[in-house]
């Protein structure tokens, strides 16, 4: 009671989204109650909060377009669906630029951009993602690519042995051990 009338309340609401709120004195609603378009909107961006997902975090063939979508969270976790156009996503790959090739950043939409991109070479890249210049959560990973076989190569491929060790293949003549 702010001794005039008016009363002073404050809500801490952590889930992004509307709301019916409702305020009533003595059991009636006061004037603008209920309000049943509440807005509570996301915080700011928090890179620590942001998630990577998809295929591309996990690897593939050479030359295949590995896809990540990347999220832009607040504190609290909220999807941030409105980014400046000066924060955005980076990614960098080490080594680079050699094994990585065509980093094609999507439209950023309701706070989610999403990539693609591809390794030109047989191995393991670093991945690092950041928001702002700060790694987001899980943003650190390594992604392997393993060879890509045609599907005339595969349908040429012959099995010479395995052992738990290793196996030899023979494809369209030539012998690959491993």
């Amino acid at each position: 009671d702010l001794g005039n009338g008016t009363y002073s309340v404050l809500l801490t609401a952590t889930l992004a989204g509307t709301y019916t709120l409702e305020v009533t004195r003595s059991n009636q609603h006061v004037a603008g109650s209920p309000n049943t378009n509440f807005v509570v909107p996301p915080g700011a961006v928090v890179p620590s909060k942001c998630t990577a997902s998809g295929g591309g975090l996990l690897g593939g063939r050479t030359n295949t377009q590995l896809p990540i979508t990347l999220t832009a969270r607040d504190s609290y976790g909220n999807r941030v669906t409105s980014l400046s156009a000066a924060s955005l996503f980076t990614m960098d790959f080490s080594p680079a630029p050699s094994a990585t090739t065509g980093l094609s950043p999507g439209v950023i939409a309701a706070g989610q951009q999403e990539v693609t991109f591809t390794m030109a070479t047989v191995g393991t890249v670093s991945v690092t993602i950041k928001y702002d210049g700060v790694v987001i959560d899980g943003g650190s990973f390594s992604v392997e690519s393993v060879n890509t076989l045609g599907l005339a190569a595969a349908a040429k491929c012959v099995v010479l042995s395995i052992s738990p060790d290793s196996m030899a293949v023979q494809i369209s003549g030539s012998t690959i051990t491993g």
